[in-house]
């Protein structure tokens, strides 16, 4: 069985299965693609959930549910292709709750059980419902009990929502600048009632400001361009990526798994590998990229005149310390030393 600290009931576990089978049989993918957004509004939250139905294509079917401003962030990043290259990459930039079908193969021994104690019976084959959390970083995994109380609520809406996009497609695609359509609960005499409005997406904000450097880094920084001599030959390649594969808390046996980060730098010319190391997950990772870049100065000696960097919150990150010893940061995609060495930590691990 499913081990977690906040489990879906039973009764939660049965709610979500009958609406699953009341979804694939509409079969809205028929007239509805994944760029068809719409929002479901939390009566409880006032959360709004970002909705794209998937499997126009006939490749992948279900329901993606996308959570307030930071699900609404990763969906549009999806639906105008801004996602990185290769499945793992795109993986971390999901923040949702995905209500999938597909075969009877790819259904878990966890999930089965459930299956079996609320007595679901799904007549395709192809189509049994399983449903999974995506957030950055982690391993896509159980969803908890909040999460099934919250998706019981989405996908209710959601199965009369696709129908009014059937009946009225044109009033659901508006386009009005920067509003999704959003089904919203109104109360009325202790009773719910829903309507239809657009609204703006909630904003995702960011990292308000980047850190500074600490006063220890500075400080060795500092006493570290003493004794180096840049070299103007020279320049270095800088990224970091989630691992391939995830890793799980030896002493957590049902702990979920995570992607940890992989910081690299590689000589441009050479590509002599400087560093790569692990950052912990729980580890803030701008002052260990930071501490990397000045300890591989230090046990170098040589200032490299330049950093190629591809990411520009990498370059923030790295610019404190880039400043310090005057070296250039480029903005630049130009790294197939750093790509390889990548490539090459990927077929090993």
């Amino acid at each position: 069985m499913i081990k977690n600290n906040n489990q879906p009931t039973l009764k939660e576990w049965k709610k979500l299965y009958e609406l699953a089978v009341k979804f694939e049989k509409l079969a809205p993918w028929n007239w509805m693609c994944d760029i068809d957004i719409f929002g479901i509004m939390d009566p409880r939250t006032k959360e709004t959930a970002y909705c794209s139905v998937m499997g126009n294509n006939g490749e992948f079917y279900g329901l993606g549910v996308y959570p307030g401003a930071e699900g609404f962030k990763s969906l549009d990043s999806l639906s105008r292709g801004n996602i990185p290259d290769g499945i793992n990459e795109q993986m971390h930039t999901q923040k949702c709750l995905m209500m999938a079908f597909g075969k009877r193969d790819y259904v878990t021994k966890e999930e089965m059980e459930i299956i079996k104690s609320v007595g679901a019976r799904f007549d395709n084959r192809n189509f049994w419902p399983t449903f999974k959390d995506y957030t950055p970083g982690y391993h896509p995994w159980f969803i908890s009990g909040q999460d099934a109380g919250f998706l019981i609520t989405v996908v209710e809406q959601a199965l009369g929502a696709v129908l009014d996009f059937k009946k009225n497609k044109d009033e659901f695609i508006a386009h009005i600048p920067e509003k999704i359509f959003v089904k919203t609960p109104k109360e009325k005499k202790g009773k719910i009632f829903w309507h239809y409005e657009y609204l703006a997406p909630e904003k995702y904000i960011k990292r308000d400001k980047m850190p500074v450097l600490n006063e220890v880094d500075e400080i060795l920084a500092r006493n570290i361009k003493k004794e180096a001599e840049m070299d103007h030959r020279i320049e270095w390649e800088l990224d970091y990526f989630r691992t391939p594969k995830p890793i799980r808390d030896d002493n957590e046996k049902y702990a979920r798994p995570y992607y940890p980060y992989m910081f690299f730098m590689v000589d441009h010319i050479s590509g002599m590998v400087l560093n790569a190391s692990l950052v912990n997950f729980e580890d803030d990772e701008v002052r260990v990229f930071r501490r990397l870049f000045i300890d591989a100065i230090k046990k170098s000696g040589i200032l490299p005149r330049g950093l190629l960097i591809r990411k520009y919150e990498l370059a923030a990150i790295m610019r404190p310390v880039a400043d310090i010893f005057g070296i250039e940061i480029k903005m630049s995609d130009d790294m197939g030393m750093l790509d390889e060495a990548k490539n090459s930590f990927a077929r090993n691990t």
